[in-house]
């Protein structure tokens, strides 16, 4: 069924046994299938294709139907989170964020101080076999990480470092968690609209990355900000917990003053931190089809 199916028309089971055993090869024939051993000297008989094509050359090429074989296509399309982290991705870098990809480990004080999106208090995965003494368990939070990384980006005397991370944070509760974060830190002189500079990020920075998260998910309105956050890796009066209804999405705010200190980071610091599981369950399915522009797109000011 095989051969006829690639070959548009139909073969009888004995004549292809006779075509193949006629080159030379062994031909055994069982419920309905062939057995074919190629014979040693045909190096260009590799595969079953080569045996349909061979049948094919030997019956006549003029059999074959001009008219092409009809195949069923199935419409394919990108699971819904994938298609998201891609547009997340798209947009921080359209605000000049640069993507770091890091480790998942951490050590013991460095997710007491970070307990990222778990519960406060929740005992973090350790490791049976870590690969560095320093770090023995998997990380709650993806800001330590990005923190590391923006250091080492003050010391080398970059400006205006933005950088992101998308990954998983782990937590050993009752029940255990794994959730799939996007968390980004930024710092550094911000740009004013005019000549110069507009001085260091502040909480607006952060909810403004926030706000286009939400946007890559089709959320524009509903959010919302509680201030007064009280977690140990923020400003207490200077973060908020963003809020869909009664979900919690996330938190943003500038970076605890102690943990700077710490850190031995001298500039002002603010970042974000938000579960991309939760933003998709509560963003609408529903896509709104604008029509497309007639105008090309211009990229450049001629007036």
């Amino acid at each position: 069924q095989h051969l006829n199916d690639v070959l548009g028309y139909e073969v009888p089971l004995e004549e292809a046994e006779q075509i193949l055993a006629s080159v030379g090869a062994g031909v055994e024939q069982h419920e309905g299938m062939i057995r074919v051993d190629v014979p040693s000297h045909r190096h260009d008989i590799d595969r079953e294709i080569d045996l349909i094509e061979e049948v094919a050359r030997l019956n006549g090429y003029e059999r074959v139907l001009e008219q092409c074989p009809r195949v069923t296509v199935r419409e394919s399309s990108l699971p819904r989170a994938f298609a998201f982290h891609r547009q997340l991705r798209l947009r921080l870098a359209a605000r000049g964020a640069s993507e770091v990809v890091s480790l998942t480990f951490a050590s013991e004080a460095t997710n007491l101080s970070f307990p990222g999106l778990h519960p406060q208090g929740g005992r973090a995965v350790r490791l049976l076999n870590p690969l560095r003494s320093g770090e023995g368990e998997l990380r709650r939070s993806a800001l330590p990480a990005l923190l590391e990384a923006e250091r080492e980006n003050i010391r080398n005397g970059s400006g205006a470092h933005d950088i992101f991370s998308i990954g998983k944070t782990y937590s050993a509760g009752s029940p255990p968690s794994e959730l799939l974060v996007v968390a980004g830190v930024v710092g550094g002189q911000r740009r004013a609209r005019g000549p110069g500079l507009a001085g260091a990020p502040g909480f607006w920075d952060a909810k403004g990355a926030v706000l286009d998260i939400a946007a890559a998910a089709g959320i524009r309105t509903g959010l919302q900000w509680v201030p007064g956050l009280d977690r140990p890796e923020y400003h207490p009066r200077q973060s908020a917990v963003v809020m869909a209804g009664d979900i919690l999405l996330g938190y943003a705010g500038m970076l605890h003053p102690g943990l700077a200190q710490e850190l031995e980071i001298p500039c002002e610091i603010c970042m974000f931190e938000v579960d991309t599981k939760k933003l998709l369950d509560y963003a609408p399915r529903l896509v709104r089809m604008r029509e497309i522009r007639r105008q090309p797109a211009v990229t450049r000011d001629v007036s």
